[in-house]
């Protein structure tokens, strides 16, 4: 009799270095199991020999950059990461023997830019400007995702405790 993989892999790291002043690097993983297919088990425990279990690594990398620049505290950061699933190979007989169009793999970068006066330096509120772009690749189907989202705050102090913010996103 064959028995399946009975390898457990879960852990979550992250880990920061102070390159310069201004300049930080990143990186972080994670290694999880998961349920693989909505149709099948649902198994509470997720260790031992358990069918329907799907492995998910991922790792992520990138610097985070605030440059100095009088009043206006400017920001920045990437982000280049990678996620990969492991899947069982096996066929259920009580439904056909199909499988689901498991998801492989996919590589995401993520920028984001930010600038902010704080209040009472220019004008008696604070004020941020922030935007980011998201792009995704997934090796499942060829897929594609971009996003690109841009936003403006203000904050308004009303006493040494308590501001009001408002914001507008697109």
């Amino acid at each position: 009799e064959m028995l399946g993989d009975d390898d457990i892999h879960s852990g979550l790291a992250r880990v920061d270095a102070r390159v310069t002043r201004n300049l930080t690097l990143e990186a972080a993983g994670i290694a999880t199991r998961a349920r693989s297919d909505i149709r099948g088990a649902a198994p509470g425990l997720l260790v031992g020999n358990v069918n329907n279990v799907s492995q998910v690594y991922a790792v992520y990398v990138g610097p985070s950059f605030t440059p100095p620049a009088g009043p206006v505290v400017f920001g920045a950061n990437y982000r280049l990461g990678y996620t990969k699933v492991e899947t069982p190979t096996f066929g259920d007989t009580t439904i056909g023997g199909q499988r689901l169009d498991y998801y492989d793999d996919s590589i995401g970068n993520t920028a984001t830019a930010r600038a902010s006066v704080a209040p009472g330096l220019v004008a008696p509120f604070g004020v941020t400007l922030s935007g980011a772009y998201d792009r995704e690749t997934a090796n499942q189907l060829k897929q594609r995702y971009e996003g690109y989202y841009g936003r403006g705050d203000i904050l308004q102090p009303v006493s040494p405790y308590v501001a009001l913010t408002a914001g507008v996103e697109y």
